[in-house]
């Protein structure tokens, strides 16, 4: 679109716009404001022939080549530059702040969104003013906290959370490490006292003691990644899918806010009734009840009467025994460290990562496994204290820069993680280890699914076809594997904006799952198509 903005008249009231060519343009916009008023109009502009794109499938593919669907990870420090070479094949999604990362952790883990909820003022711990800091910390002091507070608001807890547990009874290696007692923390280095140890603590002592003895701390690195689950890559994919697709998932919680707004505004007409109607009642000396209770005329000294006697029968519950505070809602003392955080590829990559590198706290701090999935509150508070990422998005956040071509540049403002979706080359699989058929078919659609379908000897223009593609497995064995499928080079998808399809499934033993694409030639010619192909962990 071609737009001309902030136009002063001239002294006739006239917008005079000089050197600007409309004939590639049909349509006009006009908007008029002054300090009292606004008017809009829009006009067809008569012109010429209007300039079209085309938007024809083109064959980028080569026919003697095989392909698949790569996932990669790419940390990105601050104004560090990634190029993407072919963005029509590429899908990619940028995580530059901790506040996007909560939203991932909150679609992958529903089950955490109320601690997660409860916890969300740490992310916005900038914008609360001194007494709603030291309030939200009063509510909920604890292990996670206070290691956020460390790694994210480290003057803050200098100040106001460091003499709190320097006069702690109960202390324990958390405590030690944030107090930075050396003594107490070297202790752990026993082989009875490691072992008391979960994930995360084993990193923050390796971060102590890395200059010193560096030897046990790359062993104690290892020891993290030995004891880390086997990579699920079915899992993985999924998370990635989901990472790459919450831009859907901000567009629906944009669409709840506008629920929430519009609830807001019928809770405040019902609130104006309520206080209208409860004027009414004073006015005739009425005990004023809720809206959904009834009323009842009862005198204000029997009330109160009444009041009193029921508060002397009042059950007053079990009674509470208090203790201070380690991990959130832990009952004892290292009763369940352990258990709390336990290993996985993101802890193992922070501890290979200060086993190694003197820097300080989490400044950094890269991983390749930071769409782990976090099994509680305690995990997902510990990877967001060591992501050495801005707290919440900033505008322009990155720079966005296209080629001539397809290319498209990414420069990242912050320190940011980019998720890249792309088909690239890969090797043939020539050990026939994997049993799969796949037969490509096309068909009139009008014609389609019929007992007399046949494939057409010749295409015509404007026409819906279906291609179909059927996936056979001939092996004892469940597989898991990809499928690329092409529309053919000059032809455009209906139902879809998708010229490429690459389809995750699991087929069944002697079993076929089929895959259906329509697409039309809107012009005639001579077009090639690549066949559909399978790949099995990139092969």
């Amino acid at each position: 679109p071609l737009i001309e903005e902030n136009l002063i008249p001239n002294e006739n009231g006239e917008v005079i716009i000089k050197d600007i060519d409309l004939k590639e343009y049909s349509f006009l916009h006009i908007l008029c404001l002054d300090n009292i008023s606004c008017n809009e109009d829009c006009f067809c502009l008569k012109n010429g022939v209007t300039s079209l794109r085309d938007l024809r499938a083109v064959n980028d593919l080569e026919l003697n080549k095989n392909y698949c669907e790569l996932r990669k990870i790419y940390p990105l420090s601050k104004k560090e530059k990634h190029h993407i070479n072919d963005i029509t094949s590429t899908k990619f999604k940028i995580f530059d702040s901790l506040e996007k990362y909560v939203e991932f952790i909150n679609i992958i883990n529903p089950s955490l969104n109320k601690e997660l909820k409860d916890f969300s003022f740490l992310l916005n711990f900038n914008n609360l003013n001194l007494n709603e800091k030291l309030e939200k910390i009063t509510q909920y002091f604890s292990h996670e906290t206070n290691i956020y507070l460390y790694f994210h608001h480290n003057d803050f807890f200098n100040k106001f959370i460091y003499p709190i547990l320097k006069y702690k009874s109960e202390k324990t290696f958390i405590d030690y490490f944030l107090l930075g007692y050396q003594e107490k923390i070297l202790e752990f280095t026993k082989l009875q006292k490691v072992k008391q140890l979960n994930a995360f603590e084993k990193c923050l002592l390796i971060y102590t003691i890395r200059k010193d003895n560096k030897k046990l701390a790359c062993s104690l690195a290892r020891q993290i990644r030995a004891q880390s689950p086997k990579e699920n890559q079915s899992e993985i994919k999924r998370l990635f899918n989901i990472a790459l697709n919450l831009k859907l998932i901000e567009e629906t919680k944009e669409i709840e806010n506008l629920k929430v707004e519009k609830n807001s505004i019928e809770k405040k007409l019902l609130m104006k009734a309520y206080e209208m109607d409860k004027m009414y009642c004073c006015k005739r000396k009425m005990k004023w009840a809720a809206p959904s209770d009834d009323y009842f005329d009862v005198d204000d000294d029997i009330a109160e009467s009444i009041n009193e006697k029921s508060q002397l029968f009042k059950d007053q519950g079990k009674t509470k025994e208090y203790c201070e505070t380690q991990y959130y809602n832990s009952v004892f003392k290292n009763s369940d460290s352990i258990s709390r955080v336990k290993p996985n590829h993101f802890f193992a990559d922070l501890a290979k990562y200060w086993s190694e590198n003197d820097s300080i706290r989490n400044i950094g701090f890269k991983t390749d496994s930071i769409l782990t999935k976090p099994n509680n509150l305690t995990e997902i508070i510990f990877m967001l204290s060591v992501l050495d990422l801005e707290e919440k998005t900033l505008p322009q956040s990155q720079n966005l820069t296209s080629d001539k071509g397809l290319g498209l540049t990414i420069e990242a403002n912050t320190n940011a993680y980019l998720l890249t979706k792309e088909i690239n080359e890969t090797q043939l699989n020539s050990d026939n280890k994997y049993s799969l058929i796949l037969v490509q078919m096309v068909f009139e659609a009008d014609k389609a699914n019929k007992s007399d379908e046949k494939e057409p000897t010749k295409f015509l223009t404007n026409r819906t076809y279906l291609q179909k593609t059927i996936v056979t497995n001939i092996s004892p064995d469940d597989i898991t594997c990809e499928i690329l499928m092409n529309i053919p080079e000059g032809s455009l998808p209906i139902d879809s904006d998708e010229y490429k399809i690459i389809e995750t499934t699991n087929i069944q033993n002697y079993k076929s799952i089929v895959f259906e694409q329509k697409f039309y030639f809107p012009q005639e010619g001579t077009f090639k198509v690549y066949p559909a192909s399978a790949s099995i962990n990139g092969l």
